[in-house]
């Protein structure tokens, strides 16, 4: 299996991504909030350009670009990203999200600035690689 890239524009957002800070104390909103994000990521793992089901473990990083500097907490949008993967799920790309099959998801924030953007970039394990040191821990 190759890396595979889901490019998700803002256009397409389904709404504000959700961000923990606004959810401290609200967390009994978090299921409905996090549906049309859901169902943005069962929709986009329909597309049959992906494989269906990937049957190795996969580690997920999560890529946003925002339009402007202001400065984020990138790693905050963490329900976002969760709502997306179960959707994935759900339409049959990942096989669970569970320990074992998901390494991550890891957020970053990508540069320069431009339109918003997220990007689900799903990598490829070996089974004997999840779980492992990240490899700046063991340089060769």
């Amino acid at each position: 299996m190759t890396v595979v890239v889901l490019e998700i524009p803002g256009r397409r957002f389904p709404g504000k991504p959700l961000n923990v800070n606004d959810l401290r104390g609200q967390t009994k909103h978090l299921s409905r909030l996090t549906v049309p994000w859901r169902q943005l990521g069962a929709a986009l793992g329909r597309d049959r350009r992906f494989p269906h089901p990937i049957t190795v473990p996969v580690r997920v990083w999560a890529e946003f670009r925002f339009p402007t500097n202001h400065q984020r907490d990138t790693p905050n949008l963490y329900p976002t990203v969760k709502a997306l993967v179960d959707g994935l799920q759900d339409a049959g790309v990942l096989v669970g999200d569970h320990d074992g099959v998901v390494e991550g998801p890891w957020l970053k924030r990508t540069y320069p600035n431009g339109p918003a953007r997220l990007r689900l970039v799903l990598v490829p394990l070996t089974p004997s690689a999840l779980g492992t040191p990240y490899p700046e821990e063991n340089p060769t």
